[in-house]
């Protein structure tokens, strides 16, 4: 049927669904030659009507379904293969469908579907009261982490969950190694989220989803790239960049500054004050180091209990 409209208007595909997508967004079009026999169809079906010395669009809705039908028709055509209908799909899932899954091409196949990248968000919570609902699933991070040591949480399930009471969590603190998150000590109302170095996109999309309320900070490895890291998060999460750094951390081992792909240098770095010694120096300190210190435990709990007054703001 599509292709037989398409070979009666003497347009491509692409070309139809130029059209469209001008009359989609624009509501109107201007008339000419190449595109006179779909406005035509257009017109017999109602979907468009003659306005002045333009074709105004009537119909939204029956457009978006000619769309759809075009669309679908180029993603089957010369293929064996009949797309069935999800909700979700892989990005590289869709790009495979289009012809290679390395080939960059994963928007959505179907009108309102969603593409999920299928990150999975490690967190770790105590005494929070913090649970999420889905309509599958219904999960106490608190109880999970007593149990299973962190909770595991895939994209497809928090994207389409809700938090409603978030009131026992004093603070999230993202953490930018596994080793952290993993040893990090834990006090009551403390949402801890491992975000792996440049890799935030899922930790983020989590924090949004549930803990837009609540006071951010992000402990970075004490060295440039920890430090632009972090910008970049607050700069994602349109929240001040606030960072944790330990009240011990002049009291542990320093490592000389590493050069190499990708390793910034303190100059590329925000100003950070307290720590100016490390940049004079040319010398960074690795975050698992400060959580393994016994003097962390301490400097956790008065961190959660006064977020205020133990966070440093970045100014960049």
């Amino acid at each position: 049927m599509m292709h037989g409209l398409l070979e009666d208007v003497k347009l491509t595909p692409k070309q139809a669904l130029a059209l469209i997508d001008k009359l989609i967004e624009r509501g109107k079009v201007l008339p000419n030659q190449r595109d006179s026999l779909l406005i035509e169809r257009l017109e017999q079906l109602g979907i468009v009507k003659r306005v002045g010395s333009y074709w105004q669009l009537c119909e939204p809705q029956r457009i978006e379904s000619v769309r759809n039908q075009i669309t679908q028709y180029t993603l089957q055509k010369n293929r064996p293969g009949i797309l069935r209908k999800m909700p979700v799909v892989h990005h590289k899932s869709a790009a495979a469908w289009r012809g290679h899954s390395k080939s960059g091409q994963g928007e959505a196949l179907q009108k309102g579907q969603l593409i999920s990248t299928d990150d999975v968000v490690r967190v770790r919570t105590q005494k929070t009261g913090f649970v999420i609902y889905s309509d599958n699933a219904t999960i106490d991070t608190d109880l999970e982490t007593l149990q299973r040591t962190e909770v595991s949480l895939p994209e497809r399930l928090y994207k389409d969950a809700h938090a409603p009471c978030v009131a026992g969590v004093k603070l999230v603190l993202t953490v930018e190694n596994l080793g952290t998150f993993v040893d990090f000590p834990m006090v009551d109302g403390l949402v801890l989220v491992y975000s792996s170095g440049n890799n935030f996109a899922s930790s983020v999309c989590f924090i949004k989803r549930f803990l837009e309320e609540v006071t951010w900070a992000h402990f970075p490895d004490l060295d440039p790239n920890g430090l632009i890291i972090s910008t970049q998060m607050a700069d994602t999460l349109n929240k001040p960049c606030n960072v944790w750094i330990p009240p011990h951390w002049d009291r542990v081992r320093a490592q000389p500054l590493v050069s190499g792909k990708g390793k910034k240098v303190w100059g590329e770095a925000p100003a950070c004050p307290e720590i100016a010694s490390l940049q004079e120096t040319s010398h960074w300190v690795e975050q698992e180091v400060l959580v393994l210190d016994q003097r962390s435990v301490k400097a956790v709990s008065e961190l959660v209990s006064e977020p205020k007054l133990r966070l440093i703001t970045l100014q960049y």
